[in-house]
């Protein structure tokens, strides 16, 4: 009576080859494969961002130096203008100094 008849076997078999089918095999190399994609993805959008941070930066650095510059343009007009005010001064005043005399 312990032994399991043959039909018995035969039925436990069935189930057990029936469960092996309906149960997903798992394909660990497509597992794998798609993790490292997913892994150069990620690389690669790491990498942009740090290209986009070197271009910001970059940019920024551009913006302040133009700015400088500009400064320096303006001082340098208001100082050739009041250079010119002087020389109009001076003139003047040679001018009014040969009146005098």
């Amino acid at each position: 009576q312990n032994k399991l008849t043959y039909e018995q076997q035969k039925q436990i078999q069935y189930h057990n080859d029936k469960q092996i089918k309906t149960c997903p095999t798992i394909d660990f190399d497509q597992i794998m494969e798609e993790d490292l994609e997913n892994q150069l993805k990620e690389l690669e959008r790491e990498e942009e961002e740090e290209e986009y941070l070197l271009l910001e930066r970059s940019l920024e650095e551009q913006l302040k130096q133009e700015e400088s510059n500009t400064d320096i343009n303006e001082f340098e007009v208001d100082y050739v203008k009041q250079l010119e005010y002087i020389e109009i001064l001076q003139k003047f005043q040679q001018n009014e100094q040969q009146q005098y005399f």
